[in-house]
């Protein structure tokens, strides 16, 4: 598997949909811990 970080290669490419994948992954892990630390910090605040 080629690395993949912007230097050396010059053409812009689209990404590929692993790429895609693993961003969107991401994403959804920053979008649960958020939650989790809004609940988290309500259930606090009822006290």
């Amino acid at each position: 598997m080629r690395n993949i970080d912007g230097r050396g290669g010059r053409e812009m490419r689209r990404p590929t949909r692993w790429e895609i994948v693993r961003i969107a992954e991401l994403g959804i892990n920053m979008l649960v811990q958020l939650c989790v630390q809004v609940e988290q910090l309500l259930t606090w605040a009822r006290r």
